[in-house]
């Protein structure tokens, strides 16, 4: 959602917790086109993170699965399994569990401490409609069905996102989400609407074997403020993957100091 949306690219490769440097990355694969790029990490580790910078996406096209058009201006991509007992709606109830995000901290790298992502989120009407209650059911995360949340936090105030689900079959389902208004700090707009667009892959693997993959983009309506705070976003997408297999959230040791 949020913490996935708001991650900026600089063409690292972040393997296990440790960037790499590396001028030979692949290009963006999500799963729905076969094995992904990056590769899922094994269960214990923090995964396997790739980003890409504009210039390295001229010849990149997403797949239709992404349901994404126009340009990007920057990817990011993120895998990893985690044991889970329970079912694949158990798994949408927490993600749609918005009541819950307070709770959720990451590591901000400005302030060198756990900070909450967000200090509400709850399910709206639609674009600058009103609450209308604390979370999605898994009921909702229905192929065709549009629905609408806000999330505040203390730098931003309130954004209005657009949640709906391109795929889902037997264990795995393919959720994505939009910003529909403007995210802006201090007055000025980082993000515009649609500048940020993510898609996360939630897929059973094998018994309690669950697979997670997120790619996140920023497109057309992007500032050129937005630059220079790829640790902390990184660190904000450990935090919502964490969160869904039922990690603590401020486990150390974050993702990126």
């Amino acid at each position: 959602m949020q913490l996935l949306s708001r991650i900026l690219l600089t063409g690292t490769l972040l393997m296990c917790g440790a960037f790499v440097a590396s001028a030979q990355t692949p290009p963006p694969k999500p799963p729905c086109e076969g094995p992904p790029f990056p590769p899922y990490g094994a269960v214990g580790t923090n995964g396997s993170l790739a980003t890409w910078r504009q210039e390295e996406l001229v010849n990149w096209r997403p797949t239709g699965c992404l349901g994404w058009s126009g340009p990007s201006l920057s990817v990011v991509a993120l895998a990893d399994e985690f044991r889970f007992s329970g079912s694949l709606d158990d798994l949408l109830a927490r993600l749609g569990a918005l009541q819950s995000y307070p709770s959720i901290r990451y590591w901000s790298t400005t302030r060198k401490r756990w900070r909450a992502l967000v200090t509400s989120a709850s399910v709206i009407a639609g674009a600058g409609g009103p609450n209308t209650r604390a979370s999605l059911d898994a009921s909702d995360f229905a192929v065709g069905k549009d629905n609408f949340y806000a999330e505040t936090t203390e730098e931003s105030g309130r954004t209005d996102y657009r949640l709906h689900v391109l795929a889902r079959r037997g264990e795995s389902v393919v959720v994505a989400s939009e910003n529909l208004t403007p995210v802006t700090v201090l007055g000025l707009t980082i993000f515009g609407p649609l500048a940020m667009q993510s898609v996360i892959f939630l897929d059973r693997r094998g018994p309690d074997l669950w697979g997670f993959y997120s790619i996140v983009r920023t497109a057309s309506g992007t500032s050129r403020l937005a630059s220079g705070r790829e640790a902390s976003f990184l660190n904000r997408q450990a935090a919502l993957f964490r969160y869904l297999a039922g990690l603590p959230t401020d486990l150390e040791p974050p993702v990126a100091r």
